[in-house]
């Protein structure tokens, strides 16, 4: 049925006009920042040219008008991630000092954010193990929330079908509480790791089409507004740790 990725796509273009009229108004961009992201533009833009282009071929088949339908959301959505992504790195360069802290359960927060991800978890047969003990935290909850976003969902995205995810919290410590994300996916070389948390920068460009480089920067950015720390542990082949450390 075509009318529903029609639909969707339609949503998805307001959705994303919106953005981009948002991030227009926004002065805290430099140059190499827009040109960055100009850059990551052109590839879901030149696919959905490419598809709209194939659609008008009246000589196509109703199983090919769907593929094409169904591509074309996919580049929309990249591309409304990446929108999105963009105004939250712009929305957090204009912040200096985050004032809002409250005291929130950190291990409630967690287990919302795998359950978030249950979908993809569970189509690709991952183990998801949690080790979370009951655990209270005063700081900035929506921010931090959106850490865990970043990190589970690269942990699901990135590890291959029937792996392993360990999200875990670490009390014991008298002035930190370590929050650590472990997977068992490709890993990453050293060379990639000193970069990883760099706009744009993405060390596996055959995963390109799985997300847009931004990710990590945001996390990063948000660990230095909240004043924690962020640090990566990882082997080619022997999958990725990512450990934040919360100051008490």
């Amino acid at each position: 049925d075509t009318s529903k990725y029609r639909g969707e796509i339609k949503i998805m273009g307001e959705d994303l006009n919106k953005m981009i009229r948002e991030l227009k108004s926004m002065e805290v961009m430099n140059e190499d920042f827009i040109s960055n992201v100009s850059h990551e533009f052109k590839a879901p833009l030149t696919a959905i040219q490419g598809y709209v282009t194939l659609l008008s071929n009246p000589a196509i088949s109703s199983r090919q008008k769907d593929e094409y339908f169904e591509l074309m959301t996919q580049s929309t959505r990249q591309l409304s991630d990446l929108v999105e992504n963009v105004l939250k790195l712009s929305r957090l360069d204009s912040q200096n000092i985050i004032q809002q802290s409250e005291k929130f359960r950190l291990d409630e927060q967690l287990r919302r954010t795998i359950l978030m991800y249950e979908k993809q978890w569970s189509e690709k047969n991952l183990e998801l193990e949690p080790e979370l003990p009951r655990c209270e935290y005063i700081g900035n909850e929506k921010l931090l929330n959106q850490i865990w976003i970043n990190l589970i969902g690269n942990a699901v995205k990135f590890t291959d079908d029937g792996g392993k995810i360990v999200i875990s919290i670490d009390d014991s410590k008298e002035d930190a509480i370590e929050v650590t994300v472990s997977d068992t996916g490709e890993g990453m070389t050293e060379e990639v790791q000193r970069h990883i948390f760099e706009r744009f920068y993405q060390g596996d460009t055959s995963r390109k089409s799985q997300g847009n480089g931004v990710g990590l920067a945001i996390v990063k950015k948000i660990a230095d507004l909240t004043d924690c720390e962020i640090s990566v542990k990882s082997e080619p082949g022997k999958g990725s740790s990512f450990t934040v450390t919360l100051k008490r």
